[in-house]
């Protein structure tokens, strides 16, 4: 008996040992940088425009007294003042020599314009390359089943021995 648990002990050392594959992973891990380099010119152009004033006088005499009077009698009244900001209009009649005065004030202005051109676009790539190799033991299925099944025997024949 106790020279069939021997062969028996040896015979599953050699077993087990002898069934157990070796698996070598390799894993290459690809890191792709790309950058990107963009140069830009850009131009400020500035408009600047003069300020404007300006004076108007529209006759409206037409050597006819009742068409003047008429005229003089309708526009007597006429007097308006527009302002924005710095900017005016004025338009007055005067009744003395029968013109109308249109008075204009305009402020300069300073129009700015940015004009950007793309130079050129380069691009720059990298490419790291890392390469790792890890080796792993995988054993079978029914190895692990057949380990049981002889720890259960094993475990059944020292119970048998002892009592």
């Amino acid at each position: 008996m106790k020279n069939n648990l021997f062969i028996f002990i040896a015979f599953a050392t050699i077993f087990f040992s002898a069934c157990g594959t070796r698996k070598i992973v390799k894993t290459n891990d690809n890191n792709k940088i790309e950058v990107v380099k963009i140069l830009r010119d850009s131009v400020v152009i500035t408009r600047v425009s003069e300020p404007i004033k300006d004076t108007v006088f529209i006759s409206l005499q037409t050597n006819n007294r009742v068409i003047d009077s008429v005229v003089n009698e309708r526009l007597k009244n006429l007097k308006t003042v527009k302002r924005s900001g710095t900017n005016s209009v004025k338009i007055v009649y005067d009744t003395i020599y029968k013109t109308v005065k249109i008075i204009t004030s305009v402020e300069g202005t300073k129009d700015k314009e940015t004009q950007t051109n793309l130079k050129s676009n380069l691009k720059f790539e990298e490419k790291k390359v890392e390469n790792k190799e890890t080796t792993k033991t995988k054993y079978p299925v029914w190895l692990y089943v057949a380990i049981v099944l002889v720890l259960v025997v094993l475990g059944l024949k020292i119970v048998k021995i002892m009592l």
